[in-house]
């Protein structure tokens, strides 16, 4: 198993992230909210929502998103276009705490 993140699979298109959003299925978990649609091929987006503290804790955020999928790629559904956001952080701001939500999160999705 792979553990590296392409560029392939980081979603940055902008017709493609509208049609997420648009078209969108979402599941909220305690700290993380995942929103996914069918399409064909696995491409992913990390964010954070927009009143998430400063650039250096929204950063932080975002390598915890990315870390938790090159570390678990098998919980991803290979034709399925997903958006990870985290919605807020525990309390000692801990990558295990925010990997166990996105686990039972992700296990919703049918």
């Amino acid at each position: 198993m792979s553990y590296s993140l392409t560029k392939n699979e980081i979603l940055s298109n902008k017709k493609d992230i509208r049609q997420l959003f648009r078209n969108r299925n979402s599941i909220d978990g305690k700290y993380t909210k995942v929103v996914f649609l069918e399409d064909g091929f696995r491409s992913v987006l990390f964010t954070t929502r927009k009143k998430f503290g400063n650039a250096v804790k929204r950063n932080k955020a975002r390598r915890y998103l990315k870390e938790f999928y090159r570390h678990n790629k098998s919980l991803f559904k290979t034709d399925y276009l997903y958006a990870l956001i985290l919605m807020r952080t525990p309390l000692e701001n801990s990558f295990n705490e925010i990997s166990e939500d996105l686990k039972e999160t992700l296990v919703k999705i049918k």
